[in-house]
């Protein structure tokens, strides 16, 4: 049996008009950045990548780092930190609560050298 192609999928004549007038208007400004095709190649990769954002691979941040990231963020010092965020820190022995403040350290560490990573464009994880 011969495999079949997917029937083209339309766009809406509203979404065509709106394209048309992005296009127009980018050339009346910008005449000499898109004078040439392999520069209006770039602009479209530019619109697409824009469009279709890149999805990152991995594993999302926990609640748990996210809330500690947004304290450090804040200004927070790791001493408040910790009982805000571990569960039940105060009544847990020294040696685990060190060991779960190394955890938490070591990802919100993690977080940050991933959320600065110079093609990571996705701040919300």
């Amino acid at each position: 049996m011969k495999p079949t192609k997917a029937p083209p999928t339309r766009l809406s004549p509203e979404l065509v008009r709106l394209v048309t007038q992005v296009a127009r208007a980018v050339r009346k400004r910008h005449p000499f950045e898109v004078a040439d095709r392999a520069k209006a190649e770039k602009v479209a990769r530019l619109f697409k990548a824009a469009l279709c954002p890149r999805h990152w691979s991995g594993r999302p941040t926990t609640k748990r780092v996210a809330e500690a990231v947004a304290l450090r963020d804040q200004g927070k010092q790791w001493p408040q930190i910790y009982p805000a965020v571990i569960a039940d820190y105060r009544n847990l022995p020294a040696h685990e609560r060190r060991y779960e403040a190394e955890k938490l350290r070591h990802a919100v560490g993690a977080s940050r050298t991933r959320r600065a990573h110079p093609y990571r464009r996705n701040p919300s994880r």
